[in-house]
């Protein structure tokens, strides 16, 4: 399958808060986020992500630590990848993780080790190593997902999964099965609606077969 015309590439900086640059060694699953706030762009979305990189880590200030490899629009037909597909973001770490993130990607990528360098290039050791990652921007705080969006998920995943030879739809999986947190809210609260776009997934594979 093709990667989707409407993924634009618009990649922030390299930068130690959201972008790392350091390649993937393994991509087991699809992890889906919403941005939170009702009403943002992909390309606000964007911009957030590359500021971070101004933040001065010496200051008293809390520094944060974000990114995604993709950014949906609800508005608009496009996709921003504003990390490259093959790059470990900033995503679904976190102080704690689910019974399923511990047994599914072992001890190795949910200890939270230092990431560390040898002769095969850099290792880290959180979900965010195994993982691309999805950002899905929604109209309102109801966290809610539309037409446009959900489309262009759909074939972003379905791509997804042919390009990285993964085991079918159930490797789209969502933040709150790794660390517990509320994202996307809408699909927590609804898991019908998620096995619903799993299986818009497959339709689109389907098509491209």
């Amino acid at each position: 399958m093709k990667k989707p015309s409407f993924i634009v590439e618009d990649y922030i900086p390299v930068n130690k808060f959201s972008r790392t640059g350091h390649a993937r060694p393994d991509t087991l699953w699809i992890d889906m986020h919403w941005t939170g706030n009702g009403g943002q762009s992909a390309y606000g979305v964007r911009e957030y992500f590359a500021g971070l990189a101004g933040q001065d880590s010496d200051d008293d200030e809390r520094d944060i630590y974000a990114g995604s490899n993709f950014v949906i629009d609800y508005a608009e037909d496009i996709t921003l990848e504003i990390i490259p597909v093959h790059e470990v973001s900033y995503t679904a770490g976190g102080k704690m993780y689910t019974d399923w993130a511990r047994d599914m990607m072992t001890h190795n990528f949910t200890s939270n080790a230092p990431t560390t360098m040898d002769e095969y290039g850099w290792h880290g050791h959180t979900p965010n190593w195994l993982c691309v990652s999805i950002e899905m921007c929604h109209p309102d705080d109801t966290g809610k997902f539309f037409g446009v969006t959900l489309g262009m998920a759909a074939q972003v995943c379905a791509w997804l999964i042919s390009f990285y030879n993964l085991v079918g739809t159930s490797t789209i999986i969502t933040h709150h099965l790794i660390t517990g947190k509320l994202c996307p809210k809408w699909w927590v609260e609804r898991p019908r609606e998620l096995d619903i776009f799993r299986q818009q997934v497959s339709a689109v594979m389907e098509l491209n077969e």
